[in-house]
């Protein structure tokens, strides 16, 4: 049986007066004892079942995977069991039907024939009692059986909901039966289908004779308040505190308190002060402190029973300010929501990018966090946080909660202080240390500053890893420095409403406006200085230290960008302040929509402007407003004709006219299905893995999601049920075939698409089977990631009618990897159709490089012409899939990646086209970027083929590309074509011959550098200088004298990318030449793209071609490389290597992320490198 527990309470005259002992005895007045510390399952699981006791029921589920009557298992949690380490939950989500699934979990039987305690006089009748926390308002019962279980009587039910995160909040149940039987009690709980939201808790059950005299029960010995400020008042009303354990009537006499500012009374009732059997004793009590920390006092209760009186202790901490870091800090203008109180401040003593964060309830040292509220965590350490101007009185303390997440941390936590006015900096008053996880309390006497007016900063030691945190919660301060009248404070200084659809709609964002002053404040007036904005107060009197709300409203007559203030005027000394307010910021896109081959105005067309769309009217006009800014590409689309397609660049504020002439089609379908009864239906092969493709009229993902077919009744799905597994290799091949002998024109093939796979790493491919048995795909046929529902894809499949065959057969294959899986796709209305509309692009353009300007030029589109497609091919004859990219491991050994696609053989197949003579060409538009960070922009439009960029910065790089304009649409891009402004300073390769880093004077003279981000840059030092450049617990790069290497290689854990530039060099005079280099790279998975770590070639600014790949993870320190770069740079002027480093922020290899390199060097000889031996 458990053991008794009581509390010895000592009343002194120390400060913490009264104190208690916990004290526990062996053995228990029960007939029967349950409380499932002996319960041998494991956690969440039911069998086997506590001793003697047994389970019926008819849930849903059950994940022990033995019967569906289990719905009571063992649970362990500081909130859900009363005492000790383990209690019973009824699961209330193993059931799916709400009310009708219920479990019941058995007592053995209990004989309780005569009375063996109480005897002279005799008890009557016993109890069966337990705690209990409950979820939800299903209903949850006790009942009894005397006669072995074949009728049972309901004594006990209920539907409230009575559960409190935390120790406190248990409920006493007592279902009493008379004495000279046998019993069996059931407790019943029913299911709502729902997780925890409708358990039940219960715990230490017992059977016990019920003395035939009064008894009182005390569910505490202790009840402790929130903290509060002092002057304010906590009050708890019918707060059950015990109940009347015995069988005759309670009468409570009196209950006094030896400390004013704690009042105890017994809740009034219709029997006044007496307690039936069976019934609560609810306490009223307030607390009001008076003084400055930890108060307590002993509520002594005199009644009639024979154990009277009885004692509980209350206690309760207070300050003259209070900071809890969530809603508790609401007065006295903290207004704490998500950031810090007002005026105080949070700064990142250590410089790690990390501050005091104040968004997490787990674990928290103080009153306040978990499950209550938040509170404040220091990740890494190293960090300050500052109070706003306090007054200190006499008697007045700091007092704060603080713990740690590391076990073994021991370092320390300094309280500081500074006078305002005289004093220049702060001075440390306390030094605490940290004790691991425990929870600390401090408490720091400011009588030295009694009278002073201080602030108060608090500073952590740092503890490495930012994976670890120091944590701060409830601290107790003297009171704020308040204005002493009114003071108005706004919760931002400004709103944004961003962007909202002009004269149709209108945006309204509320804020809370705080009086931090002492004085009530009244608004005379508010008022707008531009009609598009407006606002209203909640309240026109804000009380001292109390808040209200202004809503303002932001209705745009057009796009433009809108700003203004809103003007508050009021009796406040700061009258009038004002909120300043912007919003808008839209361009209009309009236009006129007609037919190409009649001028006529179609009605109906579809405009798709990137953000939204909108169709034309009678007329053929449109008009939309876009919230996307920069470049845009903006689709006509019109059932029975070609669909045309123009970009422009977006201001906000601007108008765009964009008038579109829509080509009818000229269609040949060759290939249908909706996957309808008749239709081809396909068929499905499994290579790898158990699920397939299926036709079905529903489908439901893995998420729960429910997709319905876009039209008719069937669509294709994979994976017939569920979700797909790691390394499914599964395809879906047509029944039927088309012929593509002697065809000609484009081929396209449509499809409805609604996929949710792991993004970059589990594909469908879209393929079309040629005679030869390969199935081959292009890049717009390669689907992952999630579409968000269906979405219409058009892929080109011209390049079909370029390989010699005589018929082709749609298929869909799907590959996984390993690793993350999601729920699959789902196909619907796949069509190939062959359409000779084709809009030809211009020839590649060129650039002339090294000017002040960047002339280009370009020849016209021909009227016969090639236009190129790289063909991933699948061959089907092969049992096996397609394996994936090798790389090297850590042993020198080459291994399949198991990670992302397979390395299918990719080739270029070229597609002859005859354009008709009826396209009306306009001009060409340019497009520019900033190389190699910046994004395409629609630099200009021309009419004739050259232009000659003057808008460009000297010395900088810039990629450009071109597409012709027609009247139908613009063609596909010609380019991109790399351009340098400026004459680049040029060495010989001789003269040049590398580098070594070794200069003292080395100052990248001639390199140069680019950086996604100012999150790292190029450095050059010894392995000393790198030892933190791989992050923290990374492998830094071994001593190799001085090298180059980038200071963070994890970017402050964001994305990053570089490129480090060499000297342009001169490689005319000679043919045979070699690069070699010194490098070392840690990364997050080799040769992912996860980390890419590049030695780059280029001449004369034509592309980019890698000459040495060392993106692995160098676990035995610095490797020697080198390359032959004769071919791509021999007999050419300005030739530039490149370094490029990416990562992909939050992938941290365990070796840290980074890369370094050493001794570049070129190795030449002059003369012919081509000669033959004949």
């Amino acid at each position: 049986v458990g053991g008794d527990t009581s509390f010895v309470v000592l009343t002194h005259n120390g400060s913490s007066s009264p104190d208690s002992i916990k004290v526990m005895g062996a053995g228990k007045d029960a007939i029967y004892w349950q409380d499932f510390e002996s319960w041998a399952a494991e956690i969440g699981l039911a069998e086997p079942h506590p001793l003697g006791m047994t389970q019926e029921g008819n849930m849903s589920y059950s994940y022990d995977g033995t019967t569906n009557a289990n719905g009571w298992e063992k649970t362990a949690s500081s909130s859900v069991v009363f005492s000790g380490e383990y209690a019973a939950e009824f699961d209330s989500f193993e059931g799916s039907s709400s009310g009708t699934d219920t479990s019941a979990l058995i007592t053995p039987a209990i004989e309780f024939e005569d009375p063996s305690i109480y005897t002279d006089p005799p008890a009557v009748e016993g109890a069966l009692r337990f705690y209990m926390k409950k979820l939800g308002t299903e209903e949850f019962y006790v009942s009894y059986s005397n006669d072995g279980g074949l009728t049972w009587t309901k004594e006990y039910s209920d539907t409230t909901e009575n559960y409190i995160s935390g120790p406190t909040g248990w409920k006493i149940v007592s279902v009493e039966v008379p004495v000279g039987d046998t019993y069996i009690f059931k407790f019943v709980g029913r299911a709502n289908g729902e997780s925890l939201f409708g358990d039940v808790f219960i715990d230490e059950i017992s059977f016990v004779e019920v003395p035939p005299t009064p008894e009182l029960s005390l569910n505490y010995s202790a009840i402790g308040f929130m903290p509060q400020v002092i002057g304010d008042s906590t009050t708890n009303t019918a707060y059950t505190v015990g109940f009347n354990s015995g069988s005759n009537v309670l009468a409570v006499d009196s209950i006094v308190t030896a400390n004013e500012d704690f009042s105890v009374a017994l809740t009034t009732m219709a029997t006044g002060d007496s307690v039936a059997p069976g019934g609560n004793v609810d306490l009223d009590f307030i607390w009001s402190p008076t003084t400055f920390g930890l108060a307590k006092t002993n509520a002594v209760i005199y009644h009639n029973a024979d154990t009277s009186p009885d004692t509980i202790v209350f206690s309760g901490e207070a300050g003259r300010s209070y900071v809890s870091f969530d809603g508790n800090d609401d007065f006295q203008g903290s207004a704490f929501d998500g950031a810090l109180p007002w005026r105080w401040v949070n700064e990142d003593a250590d410089g790690d990018g990390d501050s005091w964060l104040f968004n997490y309830q787990y674990s928290g040292p103080g009153y306040t966090g978990n499950p209550i509220g938040f509170y404040a965590r220091s990740p890494g350490g190293g960090n300050q946080l500052q109070t706003r101007t306090l007054l200190p009185v006499v008697g007045d303390s700091l007092i704060f909660y603080y713990n740690s997440s590391s076990a073994n941390d021991s370092s320390n936590f300094y309280v500081k202080a500074k006078r305002m006015g005289d004093q220049q900096d702060y001075t440390t008053t306390s030094t605490l240390q940290f004790d691991g996880g425990s929870n600390q309390r401090a408490a720091i006497d400011l009588s030295a500053y009694s009278g002073d007016t201080i602030k108060i900063r608090l500073v952590d030691d740092g503890i490495g890893s930012n994976s670890n945190y120091h944590r701060l919660d409830d601290l107790l301060l003297p009171s704020y420095q308040v204005s002493g009248s009114g003071q108005l404070v706004f919760e931002q200084e400004d709103i944004n409403f961003g962007e909202v659809y002009p004269s149709t709609s209108q945006r309204s964002i509320t804020i809370v406006v705080s009086n931090m002053g002492t004085e009530a404040l009244t608004f005379s007036s508010l008022i707008s200085n531009n009609a598009a904005f407006s606002a209203v107060l909640t309240n026109s009197t804000v009380l001292a230290e109390a808040t209200t709300e202004l809503t303002a409203t932001f209705t745009p007559s057009d796009g433009s960008v809108q700003s203004g203030v809103i003007i508050l005027t009021h009796d406040a000394p700061s009258s009038p302040d004002t909120l300043e307010v912007t919003g808008g910021g839209m361009t209009y896109i309009t236009g006129v929509v007609t037919d190409y081959e009649t001028g006529l105005a179609l009605d109906g067309a579809t405009v798709d402007v990137g953000s939204g769309t909108t169709e034309t009217n009678s007329y053929g006009q449109y008009g939309y407003y876009s919230a996307l800014d920069s470049l845009a590409f903006i689709e006509f689309m019109k059932e029975g004709y070609n669909s045309a397609s123009f970009s422009a660049m977006l201001f906000d504020g601007d108008t765009v006219t964009i008038n579109a002439a829509l080509d009818p089609l000229a269609l040949f379908g060759v290939y249908s299905s909706g996957f309808e009864s008749g239709e081809d239906q396909g068929t499905s092969n499994v290579t790898t893995g158990i699920s397939n493709f299926a036709v079905t009229d529903r489908h439901t993902t893995a998420g729960g999601d429910t997709v319905n077919p876009v039209s008719g009744m069937s669509m294709l799905v994979f994976p017939d049920s569920g979700g797909y597994a790691n390394n499914d290799y599964v395809m879906w091949v047509a029944d039927s075939s088309f012929d593509i002998e002697n065809a000609i024109g484009g081929l396209y093939l449509d499809l409805d698409v609604h996929i949710d796979t792991e993004a970059g790493f589990d594909f469908f491919y879209i393929c079309l089977i040629l005679g030869d048995g390969i199935a081959r795909y292009n890049a717009n046929g390669t689907l992952s990631g999630n579409t968000d529902g269906w979405t219409h894809r058009r892929i080109d499949m011209s390049w079909a009618l370029e390989m010699g065959s005589l018929t082709a057969t749609p298929a869909i294959i799907f590959s996984a990897d390993e690793g993350v899986t999601g729920s699959g796709g789902v196909f619907d209305n796949i069509s190939v159709t062959r359409n000779p509309f084709f809009l030809a692009p211009p020839g590649q353009p060129s650039v002339v490089n090294y000017g002040s300007t960047v002339p280009l030029s370009w020849e016209p589109p021909t009227g016969t012409g090639r236009a190129s497609y790289n063909v991933g091919n699948i061959d089907l004859n092969i049992s096996e899939p397609h394996p994936r990219p090798t790389v090297l491991d850590d042993n020198g050994n080459m291994v399949e990646l198991e990670k992302g696609p397979r390395d299918y053989p990719i080739i270029t197949v070229h597609h002859d086209y005859i354009v008709s003579s009826t396209r009306s060409l306009s001009g060409y538009n340019i497009y520019r970027t900033v190389w190699p960070f910046g994004h395409p922009e629609l630099l200009t439009y021309v009419t004739g083929t050259s232009y000659d960029d003057a808008m460009v910065s000297d010395e900088s790089y810039y990629q450009y590309s071109v597409r012709a304009v027609y009247g139908e649409g613009e063609s596909i891009d010609s380019g991109p074509v790399d351009a340098r402004t400026g004459l680049p300073v040029v060495v010989t390769d001789n003269a040049y011959g590398g580098e070594s880093f070794e200069a003292n004077d080395f100052d990248w003279e001639n390199w140069e550098a680019f950086y996604s981000n100012p999150t790292a840059m190029w450095l050059v030092g010894d392995s000393a200088a790198a030892d933190s450049a791989f992050g923290y617990g990374g492998m830094p790069a071994p001593n190799h004298s001085s090298f180059a290497f980038i200071s963070d290689g994890r970017g402050l854990n964001e994305d990053f990318e570089t490129y480090l530039l060499s000297p342009f060099v001169d490689f005319i005079d000679n043919f045979t030449a070699i690069v070699k280099l010194s490098g070392y790279a840690q990364v997050y998975t080799d040769f992912a793209n996860n980390n890419i770590a590049r030695l780059l070639i280029r001449s004369d600014m034509g592309p980019w071609i890698t000459v040495i790949d060392f993106g692995y993870d160098h676990s035995e320190g610095w490797i020697d490389y080198s390359a032959s770069i004769g071919e791509l740079v021999s007999g050419r002027d300005k030739a530039q290597l490149a370094l490029h480093y990416t990562h992909t922020g939050g992938l941290n290899s365990g070796n840290g992320n980074g890369v370094a390199f050493d001794d570049l060097m070129l190795e030449t000889i002059p003369g012919p490198h081509n000669l033959m031996l004949t």
